[in-house]
């Protein structure tokens, strides 16, 4: 997961609380996020959200922006673009959170598969991979943002 991140966003994977039990606790998951743009807070993140009515973990690949920086309204419609894909959920109309948006699954259906570690990888890496697919044309009509490029290392 860390890798795809990585290697999707070109920069290093960037840790939110060196405390995990605070992380757990103020963003109700566990997640690490990648900056894709160099000037402003436009990220992806991946992890595990502890918010699911139904007391399960869930999977959760998303992107949000900072609606106050400058060039946000390029990332708004990169996130209104990708929120018209079938399983991807948004939040663009709530001006209290930032326009965001996310493809979530419940920890609960990969544990059927015989192999459900390798079926939760398989859901990061395939929802990483739908953002880039949708990013890839935006990064070409928007050369004016100062999109993260080159190999990326981890953390």
């Amino acid at each position: 997961m860390r890798e795809a991140l990585a290697s999707f966003a070109g920069n290093k994977i960037k840790r939110t609380s060196a405390n995990l039990m605070r992380q757990i606790r103020e963003d109700e998951g566990y997640f690490i996020h990648a900056p894709l743009v160099s000037e402003m807070e436009f990220e992806c993140y991946a992890g595990y959200g502890m918010s699911d009515p139904e007391g399960y973990p869930t999977i959760v690949v998303g992107l949000y922006v900072d609606p106050q920086a400058a060039g946000s309204e390029a990332a708004i419609s990169a996130i209104n673009r990708i929120s018209s894909l079938t399983g991807w959920d948004a939040n663009l109309h709530d001006h209290a959170d930032w326009p965001e948006v996310w493809r979530e699954a419940s920890l609960l259906s990969a544990l059927p598969e015989e192999d459900h570690v390798g079926a939760v990888k398989h859901y990061f890496i395939e929802s990483v991979g739908q953002l880039k697919e949708e990013l890839s044309d935006f990064k070409k009509e928007h050369p004016e943002l100062s999109w993260n490029v080159g190999p990326a290392k981890d953390d």
